[in-house]
């Protein structure tokens, strides 16, 4: 089965809803069209997908193998809040410490999807938390700042991401600031 969450309610109810998308229109698709180009341009890098959110629970098993790697085999990812901080120590802390694992369920969803279409081979998940660690004084867990974000995007387009997926909340600045502020976090490209 495809899972694929929709927010239905403002209690952050999740379900799965096959009929929202057409997958067999989509595996047909990516079947005729993508793979074979895939295939035939010999790409040795895979297709890289940054996933900026609250971390990922690393035990759970859709992952397997869809991780991004360094040549030694080791789970790349990144930590922004550290990294704000000037702590070098623990920018691979990725752990997903959410209580709703939100940004596990929001990887979960791309690593179903690309196992449901064939793409295994193709494409890998690059683990990129923003938000507080647990217990932190600055806001909570599921915060997110404009810093951390701007980091986030940079270090996920230098390390090569083709794509960055973005799922953030703040309690520390209100959207509009974000929007007024959105030319300062994303002039990093």
């Amino acid at each position: 089965e495809v899972f694929f969450m929709k927010r239905c309610c403002p209690v952050s109810l999740w379900y799965f809803a096959e009929d929202e998308l057409n997958i067999s229109a989509l595996r047909a698709f990516v079947s005729t069209n993508v793979i074979p180009v895939l295939e035939a341009n010999s790409y040795d890098d895979p297709v890289v997908i940054a996933v900026v959110d609250t971390g990922l629970d690393l035990t759970n098993s859709v992952f397997s193998g869809l991780l991004l790697t360094d040549e030694d085999g080791r789970i790349m990812g990144y930590n922004s809040y550290y990294d704000s901080k000037n702590d070098s120590s623990k920018l691979g802390d990725i752990d997903d410490e959410t209580e709703d694992k939100h940004g596990t369920k929001v990887a979960s969803v791309i690593a179903m999807l690309i196992r449901e279409l064939g793409l295994e081979d193709y494409i890998r998940i690059y683990p990129v938390k923003a938000s507080y660690p647990s217990g932190s004084s600055d806001g909570g867990v599921n915060n997110f700042d404009r810093t951390t974000v701007r980091l986030a995007i940079s270090n996920a387009a230098e390390t090569g991401a083709d794509v960055i997926n973005l799922s953030l909340c703040s309690t520390t600045d209100s959207a509009s600031t974000w929007i007024k502020n959105a030319d300062l976090i994303c002039d990093v490209f």
